[in-house]
């Protein structure tokens, strides 16, 4: 993520439209599909983040004022990574098969 948002303007990736929600894939050869880093005011919506070696979603390094709502991780060794982080908000919802 090159840029951080701010109190009245955050950077904001979402799906466009309706339909299937949009894949950003590791290949199984990148750690993270997703990686916020020292970054503020994100929001991850609607997505879905999968095939990676490690963490599907990445939020670290004094990353604060991230959320995450509506996301479907999968096909990765890890969900979400968290690492001195503060004030990341993620919202679940049980996914039924």
């Amino acid at each position: 993520m090159p840029s951080s948002g701010n109190t009245v303007s955050r950077i904001v990736f979402d799906a466009y439209g309706s339909g299937n929600k949009p894949i950003i894939t590791g290949d199984f050869i990148r750690n993270s599909a997703v990686v916020v880093a020292n970054k503020n005011y994100i929001s991850i919506n609607n997505l879905c983040l999968e095939n990676t070696i490690a963490d599907g979603l990445l939020i670290g390094g004094l990353a604060h004022h991230v959320t995450v709502q509506n996301c479907e991780i999968r096909y990765a060794e890890r969900g979400i990574g968290i690492y001195n982080a503060a004030g990341v908000e993620m919202f679940f919802r049980k996914h039924h098969s």
